[in-house]
């Protein structure tokens, strides 16, 4: 082995990427809940930023339709289930973002069941 230390600092990044890089698996949901995606390129864009206000004043009625609102953005996703109050916190994940964004525009809401 030429440098043992390279060797552990790659086994220690890519244990670190697998644990805090995690797939959003929307099969859990599946026959339970309706899923609400608001996927954006930018945090701070305007449309997001009201779409989100819109949504937060809207709680019992994603309490009552069973929805769960997953916000994407390009590197991390978080969920947000009204009906008992969670929130997680962000979530690290590179291809969630590429599956659902448009090219096009850079805010795009999703509904899903």
């Amino acid at each position: 082995m030429k440098n043992p230390k390279v060797l552990l600092y790659s086994i220690i990044l890519f244990t670190i990427n697998q644990t805090y890089s995690q797939k959003l698996n929307l099969d859990n949901y599946k026959w339970k809940n309706r899923l609400f995606l608001v996927v954006t390129n930018d945090s701070i864009n305007q449309q997001t930023q009201t779409q989100l206000k819109e949504i937060s004043n809207l709680k019992d009625n994603f309490i009552e339709r069973k929805l769960v609102l997953i916000e994407i953005q390009k590197n991390k996703y978080r969920i947000t289930d009204y009906s008992d109050d969670k929130k997680t916190d962000w979530v690290i994940a590179n291809q969630i973002h590429k599956k659902y964004i448009d090219n096009k525009a850079p805010f795009r809401v999703i509904l899903i069941g």
